[in-house]
C-alpha cells in the first residue's frame, strides 16, 4: 500500500558516499574528491571503533579544486583520542567549489592507530 502523501525531505540528497568502511588509520590521508552536484549543505559522519596506543586524529571536510586537487577550504571536526567515538562536521551555506573530500591528520603511526573507522560524506541541496 502506498501513502498518498510524499515523503518529506527538507534537503534533497545529492551525494551519499561511504568514504571509509571498517578502516584502519595509522597515517594522515584524504579520500577521493567527489562532485557535489551544486550542494549547499554537507555533513561528514564519523565513527571510530577502537584505538591502540595514544592516537589523536581530526577529520576535515575539504573543498577541492578538481583540476589541481588543491584544497581551497577546510572545515575541521573535533579531535578524537579514543575508541567507540563519534564526531560530525556540518557545513550549511557552501558557495565555493564543486568537489568535496574528507581528510584526516593527527598523531598516527604503527603504534598509535584507530580501527573500525567509518566515515560517510553527505551533500544536500
Amino acid at each position: 500500500m502506498t501513502s498518498e502523501y510524499p515523503r518529506f525531505q527538507p534537503y534533497p540528497l545529492l551525494l551519499d558516499v561511504l568514504v571509509l568502511e571498517n578502516a584502519k588509520i595509522d597515517s594522515k590521508g584524504n579520500s577521493d574528491a567527489y562532485f557535489n552536484y551544486g550542494a549547499t549543505h554537507a555533513d561528514v559522519l564519523i565513527y571510530v571503533g577502537s584505538a591502540t596506543g595514544s592516537p589523536k586524529v581530526t577529520f576535515y571536510l575539504l573543498v577541492v579544486e578538481p583540476s589541481t586537487g588543491k584544497v581551497i577550504r577546510s572545515y575541521a571536526g573535533s579531535e578524537i583520542t579514543s575508541g567507540d567515538s563519534v564526531d560530525y562536521i556540518t557545513v550549511h551555506g557552501l558557495t565555493l567549489g564543486t568537489h568535496l573530500a574528507v581528510g584526516w591528520d593527527g598523531t598516527l603511526d604503527s603504534s598509535n592507530y584507530l580501527e573500525g573507522v567509518y566515515v560517510r560524506l553527505i551533500a544536500k541541496a
